[in-house]
């Protein structure tokens, strides 16, 4: 099982709110259940602006889908596609997990529009993709066995999402009230880092990984999610804290941060485009910006090759992608397709779609995201057969 890349973390924040929002807003979302994402998002945004900090809940306690009474922490339980429990000992429910998924789903892909709208094209082709790929993955996920998700962290989650920076949303390093505790310890079977109460499943080579402890800074890992917060998985496969503007860089354990460059051994901005480079990791990648050589002539008989920043066209399948360890074109899909062929060249493929074969059961080919590659082929969401 081959996690995304995308960081998990795992506690659950709480807040608490007057009980007339509540009500303003349970009374607003019963006439709309039926809208768009959009719509509904707008309206929490707009429920938040009165000085409470965007908060929806009433209850503080951390409520457990699918319980058929009360909550032990004082909640009361709703079903994952909305239906709150008619004993009449709480209010009703203000949303249903689905728009609570079509509401986290729309922030965070409206954030990332408005980052770096290349990245948008890179990974989804266009906005309505993204909302509608990562609320399914929503979906999942809140369907799983032993996850904490609810409509409250969902709604929560959306809130803190508008306030991420673009590192952030770039990176999909997500806010704590997005990855709520799950309920299986260390050691037992999981499909999802949010069935595991360290925030952290293992991958493995079958469908099951096992809920692991997250590691510290130079320790081995797998992806961003293996790591503590802060800190982020290099490519040696350890895990280390990205450098800030003004840093060092270009040591063994010394990155920088996704939308700075190592540049004369110190983290600053990106070359702009048209600068001189020597790799694409001295460019602005968040525009799609590329290292390249064009030919330049010196007179009338001399020509050079000099390396410059350029912006890249997304490259269909087939298109050279890499030269040596310098990416020169991104992939559509994603540069994990950029994948070295039988010829020694490396070339653009296409993603793998979900129920396609994925990873080394297709020459390293990888899905569409988010889902992942599991035991060979493209998942959206867990694989909610793993057992405790």
């Amino acid at each position: 099982m081959i996690e995304d890349s995308w960081g998990i973390r795992r506690h659950l924040r709480s807040t608490v709110a007057p009980f007339a929002l509540l009500l303003s807003l349970a009374a607003w979302l019963g006439g709309c259940a039926d809208q768009d994402a959009t719509t509904a998002s707008d309206a929490l945004s707009d429920a938040g602006s009165d000085g409470n900090a965007g908060s929806v809940m009433d209850n503080p306690g951390r409520i457990r889908p699918g319980n058929d009474g009360d909550d032990e922490e004082g909640g009361y339980a709703t079903t994952a596609d909305g239906g709150a429990n008619d004993d009449s000992r709480g209010p009703p429910a203000l949303v249903s997990i689905k728009q609570g998924c079509d509401m986290r789903a729309d922030r965070h892909c409206l954030r990332l529009q408005e980052c770096s709208e290349f990245f948008m094209r890179l990974v989804f082709g266009k906005a309505d993709t993204c909302r509608t790929r990562l609320a399914a993955e929503c979906m999942a996920q809140a369907n799983a066995p032993d996850v904490s998700v609810t409509q409250y962290s969902l709604v929560r989650c959306a809130q803190e999402i508008s306030g991420q920076t673009c590192a952030e949303i770039i990176d999909r390093r997500e806010p704590e009230a997005c990855n709520p505790m799950g309920l299986r310890r260390e050691g037992k079977g999981c499909a999802s880092h949010l069935q595991c109460d360290s925030g952290y499943c293992e991958p493995s080579n079958d469908a099951c990984g096992r809920c692991k402890a997250k590691r510290g800074s130079g320790e081995s890992c797998q992806d961003d999610a293996a790591c503590l917060a802060g800190l982020h998985c290099n490519q040696k496969g350890k895990c280390v804290r990205q450098g800030g503007l003004g840093e060092a860089c270009g040591g063994e354990n010394q990155e920088c941060g996704t939308l700075l460059a190592c540049l004369g051994g110190k983290c600053a901005p990106p070359i702009v485009a048209g600068g001189m480079c020597s790799t694409t990791d001295q460019c602005a990648r968040a525009a799609g910006q590329v290292c390249v050589a064009t030919t330049a002539s010196v007179g009338n008989t001399l020509a050079l090759p000099i390396a410059q920043c350029r912006s890249s066209v997304l490259g269909a399948p087939g298109t050279v992608c890499r030269e040596g360890d310098n990416l020169t074109s991104y992939c559509a899909g994603g540069q994990d397709n950029c994948i070295k062929e039988n010829d020694g060249v490396f070339r653009c493929v296409a993603p793998a779609m979900d129920g396609q074969a994925c990873g080394k059961n297709a020459n390293g080919r990888a899905c569409v995201m988010p889902a992942m590659c599991v035991a060979g082929t493209c998942k959206l969401g867990p694989v909610t057969s793993c057992l405790p």
